[in-house]
């Protein structure tokens, strides 16, 4: 990819709106969010793991295990309460 600089520029004017929203929600809906993350990471399991292998060259079984790894971090980060500073 060669990006110009019109592209650098989206990315980070989308970046900061991304920012912005991420930074309003509480901790219940962000740990919501992971556990969404999780199930459509494990829906899409087997699609998610063929890209990854055809685009790293690496064997599919490794692919589907990086690929499930990835769908644990979020299910176990979705289960962490982080206590608010007062």
């Amino acid at each position: 990819p060669n990006p110009s600089l019109a592209d650098l520029e989206r990315a980070i004017t989308a970046g900061k709106a991304a920012y912005k929203t991420w930074s309003q929600t509480t901790q219940e809906e962000r740990l919501k969010c992971f556990q969404a993350a999780s199930a459509a990471i494990k829906a899409n399991l087997d699609a998610i793991a063929e890209i990854l292998a055809c685009e790293q060259g690496k064997p599919l079984a490794k692919a589907k295990e990086e690929v499930g790894l990835t769908a644990a971090w979020f299910e176990i980060t979705s289960s962490y309460k982080i206590k608010e500073e007062s």
